[in-house]
């Protein structure tokens, strides 16, 4: 198994017990939550299949109740490597009809058989994990996913990328490994997936602002969904798609 940062940093029981209160609880968390299950929800719409769900690095379990609040008849299973998020996400979604069970493992070795699920889901993942690694937990996917995947990815070539170079600032803990669209498209066709939907919701990060600024971040980032500044979103939204197995092999 590889060692790398984000693989330690949420893994305490006082970073689970208040991971939704530091990012979530406030007017600008509550606008990215938003921004994010809005994302998720579009993709999800879709087409996609909505029998088996995996919810891979689930955390506390926030994309298990949105979407088994959304989608009758759906079933979802979340992962993650941290037990103190997991006992978070038992906690909350304890009545939750559509959970099938949390299962504690390394997203780098998948403890499920091909093919065991329609669809997975992974937000908030992929950027933390180095190349290679990204490489290696793409592959898993691939093989426990029947049928689609959506994700999010972080933009090399974002906005807000480029104005923390122009000015000088620091990126905060942990360490995270922004791509650019070209290379993730390249690197996922490699692996087997195509990309079929795209958001890219996220022009101008709301968590940096004052509350005053975020009416006009929120026109500024709708903008984003229609037009080409939509390629300087932050973040990607992405909906994969499996290639048949001749297609695939011929990558």
């Amino acid at each position: 198994m590889t060692d790398y940062e984000a693989k330690r940093a949420y893994i305490s029981k006082d970073e689970a017990e208040r991971y939704d209160e530091v990012r979530f609880s406030h007017t600008q968390g509550k606008m990215l939550d938003t921004i994010e299950k809005e994302s998720v929800s579009n993709l999800l719409k879709n087409g996609c299949s909505l029998g088996l769900i995996l919810d891979l690095a689930c955390g506390s379990g926030r994309f298990v109740e949105m979407i088994s609040g959304s989608y009758d008849g759906v079933k979802l299973v979340g992962a993650d490597i941290s037990k103190e998020q997991l006992k978070v996400a038992k906690k909350r979604l304890r009545n939750n009809r559509s959970l099938e069970g949390l299962v504690l493992c390394d997203a780098e070795f998948l403890p499920f058989r091909n093919g065991s699920f329609d669809c997975t889901i992974t937000i908030r993942f992929m950027g933390l994990l180095p190349p290679a690694v990204r490489q290696t937990i793409l592959k898993e996917i691939h093989k426990v996913t029947r049928e689609e995947v959506i994700l999010n990815y972080p933009n090399s070539i974002s906005a807000s990328i480029i104005l923390r170079i122009l000015w000088k600032l620091e990126r905060t803990r942990p360490e995270f490994f922004p791509v650019s669209p070209s290379s993730f498209c390249k690197k996922i066709r490699a692996i087997g997936f195509e990309i079929v939907d795209k958001q890219t919701p996220l022009i101008i990060p709301p968590r940096r602002f004052p509350k005053i600024f975020l009416n006009n971040i929120k026109i500024i980032n709708s903008l984003g969904k229609h037009s080409l500044i939509g390629l300087l979103s932050e973040q990607h939204f992405v909906l994969l798609k499996k290639k048949c197995n001749n297609e695939s092999n011929r990558s």
